[in-house]
């Protein structure tokens, strides 16, 4: 599989006596890579059934916790339909077809191939053996193919700037070539609004990140709008009794309604857009339930695009010039 899709890389196969996803997840973090070419970043897709498997759900969280306590940064992606079609596709076919622009292929690409104007295709059969629809294989696809708009950056919190450098990283690439980048903070004063936009601009211009605007959010801490707080309400109500204790609710009340805030904003400014980088906000140890951390990501990020939550590992990531 590797080889098919282009991908250097090193495998090693592990075992555990045990099925627990969380030792899986464990053995993957610490065994992955070989000396400085092990990896720093743990991504995972997000959970769309936590509804309803809350004893997964307590590991899906643990591995978060393990992969900082690894000093490993940590992602969340979450694309309409999820990402996994394992069981969708039965097969897989790769070919190579001629293209007519050499744009069309990656550097990397291009020096693999000895720089033939050829570029692989994948043809996907389900389980019955008939290839799968057009809108299946777009699904699948998404990331491969080319964009235009724009790459909205929720810079939330600062943990060492991976935030940002991600998003800038994918509009490098192909595949984001064509978008923009937004960046969104959050105000520490109202009355100095205009202010720290300046100071924002005049940030991402010492870490040379292009952007096409910078947008203040000043109204965080705003009372959430009824109807999102009773969508939030209705998620927790369809939670097995006892999932979340109400002592647990009244103590993170004013986290919760940020969060929520958070997800009317997001929808407000970003719900057009290619592809949503956020800071990923964190619960308490061993205080936040997971399921009411679980309902936090999901209102945060439901009918959105593409949305990767990222939380970096608070080394800085980021250099500039003075």
């Amino acid at each position: 599989w590797l080889k098919d899709h282009n991908i250097n890389a090193f495998y090693n196969p592990t075992q555990s006596s045990s099925n627990s996803f969380l030792d899986g997840a464990k053995n993957c973090i610490l065994n992955a890579g070989i000396g400085k070419l092990s990896p720093n970043f743990v991504l995972m897709g997000f959970k769309n059934n936590w509804s309803k498997d809350l004893d997964q759900l307590e590991q899906y969280v643990g591995t978060m916790y393990d992969a900082f306590d690894s000093r490993m940064a940590f992602g969340i992606l979450r694309v309409e339909g999820g990402c996994d079609f394992s069981g969708i596709i039965g097969s897989e076919k790769v070919g190579d077809v001629a293209v007519k622009k050499s744009d069309d292929l990656d550097d990397e690409e291009a020096k693999s191939r000895g720089k033939k104007k050829t570029k692989k295709t994948f043809t996907y059969q389900g389980m019955d053996g008939a290839n799968l629809s057009s809108t299946v294989v777009s699904s699948i696809e998404q990331f491969r193919s080319k964009h235009a708009g724009f790459i909205d950056v929720w810079w939330l919190y600062d943990d060492g700037g991976l935030t940002l450098l991600l998003p800038y990283i994918l509009a490098t690439r192909k595949q984001y070539a064509g978008c923009k980048l937004r960046v969104f903070s959050l105000a520490t004063r109202v009355d100095q609004q205009v202010q720290e936009q300046i100071n924002l601009a005049t940030l991402l211009v010492k870490f040379r990140i292009e952007y096409s605007d910078v947008i203040i959010i000043p109204d965080v801490t705003k009372k959430a709008a009824a109807e999102t707080k009773a969508e939030f309400d209705a998620m927790i109500d369809s939670l097995p009794e006892g999932a979340v204790d109400p002592a647990a609710l009244q103590d993170e009340r004013e986290k919760t309604n940020r969060n929520l805030r958070l997800a009317e904003l997001l929808r407000e400014h970003s719900k057009r857009s290619e592809l949503v980088v956020v800071t990923l906000p964190l619960p308490r140890k061993n205080k936040t339930p997971a399921p009411l951390y679980a309902a936090w990501l999901d209102i945060m990020t439901k009918g959105l695009p593409p949305t990767l939550l990222i939380r970096g590992n608070q080394q800085s990531v980021l250099t500039f010039y003075s």
